[in-house]
């Protein structure tokens, strides 16, 4: 292990970031697995999980889970948004402005 550090660090930085970025994903991957796993097989998901499959099960939770995350973000860009508001006004000049 020590070996493979001290040449990580030879490397450079372009490639010790690419690797770290992969180490990330990886990590972050296997913790929403677990945690996926814990849902499907909870005692209150468990009759859902055996009577469609665990494949069906997953993508069920993954939807649930993409359809709440979108429609958070909407509610947020929603509540963030200046369109509506007659009194604003951008801070960035247009082009045929600045002639």
């Amino acid at each position: 292990m020590f070996n493979y550090l001290e040449r990580l660090r030879r490397k450079p930085i372009e490639a010790r970031k690419r690797i770290a970025l992969g180490a990330a994903a990886g990590l972050t991957l296997a913790i929403v697995l677990v945690w996926l796993s814990s849902i499907l097989y909870s005692p209150a998901s468990k009759e859902t999980a055996d009577a469609n499959g665990p494949v069906k099960a997953i993508g069920e939770t993954i939807g649930t889970f993409l359809t709440d995350t979108f429609r958070a973000f909407k509610d947020m860009r929603k509540e963030f948004s200046f369109d509506d508001d007659a009194n604003a006004t951008s801070s960035v000049a247009s082009p045929k402005a600045a002639r």
